[in-house]
């Protein structure tokens, strides 16, 4: 029997946004640091019933990110747990309580939620450490074709594993 995910939580940089354009998106709330599929797969995901998260590592000010995903319109996609290592109460990925705390705000058991990022040992290994689902996106490094772990080259290719 497969489970059902409900939750799917994604990292930022590198996963849904262009490498090192946070400050960029923080003073502008320009869409243009997102990756080219990232609009089409939030909104699919959306439209299935998944409630969205962000788990992020940064030391940008977490009212400031929130701010440009509002002004920038991608808060509507995000209706679950946006959580960012600088938050004092929180520590970076691959912490537990990061993953931790997300799943306690929203609700959901760790088997029901999925995170999606492209730092293999931050990401992956750390939500698999709370029993959370991943997948690894993997844009541009070897493949690892022994992994168990699902690999995605771009977040349009989550539908197909969702």
């Amino acid at each position: 029997m497969k489970i059902k995910i409900t939750h799917i939580y994604f990292d930022w940089s590198r996963t849904l946004a262009i490498p090192k354009t946070r400050d960029i998106f923080i003073s502008t709330s320009t869409l243009s640091v997102l990756y080219p599929d990232v609009l089409d797969t939030l909104t699919y995901l959306h439209k299935k019933g998944y409630t969205l998260g962000i788990i992020s590592n940064t030391h940008k000010n977490p009212e400031k990110f929130i701010q440009a995903l509002s002004k920038s319109g991608l808060m509507q996609f995000f209706n679950g747990t946006i959580a960012l290592s600088s938050d004092p109460q929180l520590c970076p990925k691959a912490c537990k309580k990061i993953f931790n705390y997300c799943l306690q705000q929203d609700g959901v058991l760790p088997e029901h939620a999925l995170m999606v990022g492209d730092d293999y040992q931050a990401d992956v290994v750390g939500a698999q450490r709370v029993g959370m689902n991943a997948i690894h996106v993997n844009r541009e490094k070897p493949w690892h074709h022994n992994s168990k772990v699902i690999q995605i080259q771009n977040i349009g290719d989550l539908v197909n594993h969702v």
